[in-house]
């Protein structure tokens, strides 16, 4: 069964932990990266690595809700993988939370 590859106590800070390292330390460096070029203060280059971030982080969780509510032929991927791997995603992370209580 699936669900036995889950570690069923993640905490939110994990997920976001994972979701950093998948998609928004990626989009968060090549922000940073771009802005560095228009010769700006460290201070704008560092607020432009946290909208980079928190951009990333806002698209992985979107692609993990369309991930369990879109078909193949709507998201022109396949659907469901992160589930068939294992991988716990905000949905999932949210549901066993809710089923804790």
């Amino acid at each position: 069964m699936a669900s036995g590859l889950f570690d069923r106590d993640v905490q939110l800070d994990e997920y976001l932990i994972k979701s950093y390292y998948k998609t928004a330390s990626l989009i968060a460096s090549s922000t940073k990266g771009a802005i560095i070029f228009s010769g700006v203060d460290s201070y704008i280059c560092e607020q432009m690595y946290q909208y980079g971030k928190n951009l990333g982080l806002s698209f992985q969780v979107v692609d993990d809700v369309l991930d369990f509510t879109q078909s193949a032929e709507q998201l022109g991927k396949p659907t469901g993988s992160d589930l068939a791997k294992g991988n716990l995603t905000r949905q999932l992370y949210s549901q066993w939370r809710k089923n804790r209580k």
